[in-house]
């Protein structure tokens, strides 16, 4: 919020509205820009995560991750979920 007066999402979406409606861009070059995959993606993912936490299950993903880290600080947490989340693209 640069301003404070709406948040940045609702901005966004009102100056391509403004784009659009102004002619500066027209809807062919939106629709070749758009990349359809990530919002495929994007929407695949919202209703999982609800269900994730719906069913408790990121309360629980975020206990045994607590409890896996053990002592360690902050930073080796994170060091530990990025190295498993490398790991598993290999």
């Amino acid at each position: 919020m640069a301003f404070g007066l709406i948040p940045n999402s609702a901005a966004a979406l009102l100056a391509a509205l403004a784009m659009t409606a102004g002619g500066c861009v027209g809807l062919d070059a939106i629709y070749r820009i758009i990349s359809w995959e990530t919002v495929v993606l994007i929407a695949g993912m919202l209703p999982l995560a609800t269900a994730l936490t719906k069913t408790g299950a990121t309360d629980l993903m975020a206990r045994e991750l607590v409890a896996a880290s053990g002592s360690s600080s902050m930073t080796n947490t994170v060091d530990f979920v990025s190295t498993i989340a490398a790991a598993s693209r290999l």
